[in-house]
């Protein structure tokens, strides 16, 4: 099968996520494989009832292998909990590696397991829309048959933008933020926080801040350190006064050229491009090329000069996601740029490692916090938020022998009681309801000044509390506790929002770890949008039109792979301008202004689906850009640490 690079822009995810069967030609062996769907003649199951209920009595537990194509996953909990619940034993099995072979492997050999999940968008398309051999089974004719309270569980806005062509839903994803429950949130009063930022060491900040205030009274640090140019002076400063050298990654960029969580070709270089206000978007809501937008290439230009005054060292374009963390641990960086829960273990250790326990407070001095950093121009920054339509995919092989059995594993974990068991675990003995589902109670709500409003809120999953022994657990100095006993499981058909529109905080934030995560994110929430207009399906219906379009998408990644270090580490301004132009006279050539003609199509049709005119929020009617501030709003969005919490070893 053919393998596709990492990808250039998030958009393109959606692309490849359509994939025609066409290009599955020639490269499977799928003799094993039907030609054609045949349901077996097992019990049908009633609706109004949950389905893993409704399991015969005198039917047999079952067995399945159940295979990920991550190297990384704990499944002890979850198998359990599954086996506990609906009689299916999981045999979970995760792959060797991440670049995407051993997945190949098995689809060309017709080795496929019960069931998968993938995180290739492009064969999740590949294998839905095959014509000739049935790969996968469409999970609503399964929920109709053994599952049918699973249906109704399935959104409008999940079913349409999983569908395939003959209208069926071939996968369901984990981490997919439904429109109901981003609407709850909100009338909490509550904003999903970005994805992306860019952190500092507290200590070096507030000391360099304090030695200008010294030299000038009048020094402001909001106007003066957010440019390009005042991040550059301050990261300077704090490298000669803190005798950082120059194989020290003053400015730590997360893995570079390889495949982040969003698709895009570099977290990093995501992160600069939201800070530098990289328009999405034209004045009339078309879709412009990032990449060959002038605030793009001040992005460049300002990685170049970062590397010119060694500040960003050219190791770092190289380093693993375990030398950045490695590297927080040890506090080298005086700054990081990337997405902060990719690394949070190291920044959660590396505040554990100034925690006084005897006062309950943090030594500063191993504090990393949200900065803001603009363009030239000062716009202020417009930073994606954490909202989107999923990312790994689970999927039912046509090879497994019990899918009425399977699919209603698949319903008890997008269930609510498959979210509850999960992650709070037994009711009475780890959690209580303080709210039930479904019913109103009274919030505080803050407003702009920062005051609290109380309002009825309903709450339609209810609200949970741990109990005093759950707190003991969470809050013990090893995680073994907690984990042994089965909370805060994270299954592969995760609701992102559950822990967040059931926790009283409305955050994940029930380990230092993950209240570090929320805190080192918090602040910038003035300056994040949704990403949801920007996660459309694209157009395939002229088969050879789409695969002319991946063509030249990856021309266009490749030719960028190849560019985007010579740029970044080039001798000098002139000639880091010239090499991107180079790279924008070969975009040209490969066709960007076609690719990006045929994106736009389909943005303008997914814009008018969701009932958005601009995606991007400058062009909005009453955009009224946030006040620029060196920390955000720190203050407005600090959510209070729980008083159980201990820190983590």
């Amino acid at each position: 099968m053919k393998k596709f690079r990492t990808k250039l822009t998030a958009a393109f995810i959606l692309l490849l996520a359509l994939l025609p069967a066409a290009a599955l030609s020639g490269c499977l062996n799928r003799n094993k494989l039907p030609t054609k769907l045949v349901y077996p003649d097992h019990p049908l199951a009633e609706a109004g009832k949950d389905s893993w209920l409704q399991v015969d009595a005198d039917d047999e537990d079952i067995e399945i292998d159940w295979w990920l194509d991550s190297t990384s996953w704990d499944f002890y909990q979850l198998r359990t909990l599954i086996y506990n619940k609906t009689g299916v034993k999981v045999n979970f099995s995760t792959a060797l590696k991440d670049d995407g072979t051993e997945l190949s492997t098995k689809i060309s050999g017709g080795n496929l397991p019960d069931v998968m999940t993938i995180t290739d968008y492009a064969t999740r398309g590949q294998l839905a829309e095959s014509k000739d051999k049935k790969y996968v089974w469409p999970l609503n004719e399964l929920a109709a048959r053994w599952a049918p309270s699973m249906l109704p569980r399935l959104s409008d806005e999940l079913t349409d933008y999983y569908k395939a062509s003959d209208g069926n839903i071939y996968g369901l994803a984990n981490n997919f933020y439904a429109d109901a429950d981003i609407a709850e949130y909100a009338d909490m009063g509550e904003q999903i926080v970005p994805n992306q930022a860019i952190l500092a060491r507290k200590d070096y900040l507030d000391a360099y801040v304090a030695a200008k205030k010294a030299q000038n009274p009048a020094f402001n640090e909001d106007a003066e350190t957010t440019t390009p140019a005042g991040f550059i002076e301050m990261c300077k400063w704090v490298k000669s006064n803190y005798g950082l050298g120059n194989d020290n990654p003053t400015v730590c960029l997360a893995p570079f050229l390889s495949k982040a969580s969003n698709g895009s070709l570099s977290d990093a270089l995501t992160a600069l491009t939201e800070y530098f206000c990289v328009p999405k978007e034209d004045a009339q809501g078309n879709l412009v090329y990032e990449y060959g937008t002038p605030e793009f290439k001040e992005v460049l230009l300002f990685l170049n000069e970062l590397f010119r005054e060694h500040l960003l060292i050219s190791s770092n374009l190289g380093y693993s996601s375990a030398e950045v963390i490695t590297h927080i641990r040890n506090g080298r960086p005086f700054a990081i740029v990337g997405a902060p829960h990719n690394f949070s273990t190291g920044l959660a250790g590396r505040s554990a490692a100034g925690y006084d326990a005897q006062n309950h407070t943090f030594n500063d001095a191993n504090e990393y916090v949200p900065v803001v950093v603009t363009n030239a121009r000062g716009d202020a920054p417009l930073i994606l938020d954490q909202s989107g339509r999923g990312l790994r995919v689970s999927m039912i092989t046509t090879l497994c022998k019990r899918i009425d059995r399977v699919i209603k594993v698949f319903d008890y974990l997008i269930s609510e009681q498959g979210q509850r068991d999960a992650y709070y675990g037994v009711e009475g003995k780890t959690y209580n309801f303080a709210t039930r589902p479904g019913e109103t109670a009274k919030i505080a709500v803050k407003n702009a000044d920062g005051n609290p409003t109380e309002k009825d809120h309903v709450f339609r999953y209810g609200q949970i509390e741990w109990t005093d022994y759950a707190k003991g657990l969470l809050g013990a100095p090893q995680a073994a506790g907690w984990y042994n006993e089965g909370i805060k499981q994270i299954s592969l058909l995760t609701n992102p929002m559950y822990v967040m529109l059931t926790s009283p905080t409305r955050a994940d934030m029930d380990t230092y770890q993950f209240y570090a995560r929320y805190q080192m994110k918090a602040a910038l929430i003035p300056y994040t949008y949704s990403r949801i207009p920007f996660r459309y399906n694209v157009d395939i219906s002229d088969v050879k039109k789409f695969n002319a379009m991946v063509d030249i998408q990856e021309d266009l990644e490749a030719m960028w792979i190849r560019y985007l270090p010579t740029v970044i580490m080039a001798a000098n301004k002139a000639a880091a301008e010239g090499q991107y132009n180079s790279a924008m006279q070969e975009a040209d050539a490969y066709g960007y202004q076609e690719w990006l003609a045929y994106q736009n199509a389909s943005y303008q049709n997914g814009k008018r689906q969701i009932g958005v005119t601009f995606g991007w929020p400058k062009n909005r009617p009453g955009y009224a850009a946030p006040a620029v501030k060196l920390r955000g709003e720190p203050e407005r969005y600090k959510k209070e640490l729980p008083a159980y919490l201990r820190i983590s070893e």
